[in-house]
């Protein structure tokens, strides 16, 4: 979640200049729409976001022994006999 938040922190002012601009490619014959591709920086972060508050949620309900409420397809995955 740090990270996540540094990356849309600092993503934020260089994606917004982006699109103020509506900065292209420097190179002849180059992407027109450069800041589209820019903008994904935000996506990138606040997925990554997403995903750590997803695996929080799933290692409190596991610690607070509701295992149940987790799908089997998402739960972790040890063995007991090599315990």
């Amino acid at each position: 979640m740090p990270f996540a938040w540094v990356v849309w922190a600092y993503g934020l002012t260089f994606v917004s200049r982006s699109i103020g601009l509506w900065e292209g490619s420097a190179n002849p014959g180059g992407m027109p729409g450069l800041f589209v591709v820019k903008s994904f920086i935000l996506v990138f972060a606040a997925t990554i976001a997403l995903q750590g508050i997803a695996m929080a949620i799933r290692s409190i309900l596991i610690i607070a022994g509701r295992e149940d409420l987790v799908p089997d397809d998402y739960r972790y995955k040890y063995d007991l006999e090599h315990a």
